[in-house]
């Protein structure tokens, strides 16, 4: 549906998952699982790019930001 995984994180209760991105014309992206069922969080504008790296931090303001390279 999305391409393969190719990261998996879990956080806060959660499982965090990076998605697609590599072939096809995939546009990569972040799901989240809660218990429920998978959902959308994040998703790139340009297709073919994987995520090579993404985490949470506070550290700035302490609100709680999603990170992605």
């Amino acid at each position: 549906m999305y391409g393969e995984v190719t990261q998996l994180k879990a956080f806060n209760g959660r499982m965090y998952a990076a998605v697609g991105g590599g072939t096809s014309n995939l546009k990569a992206r972040i799901l989240k699982y809660d218990g429920n069922g998978w959902s959308h969080v994040w998703q790139n504008d340009t297709a073919n790019q994987l995520i090579d790296w993404f985490d949470f931090s506070s550290e700035n303001d302490g609100r709680l930001r999603l990170h992605i390279f």
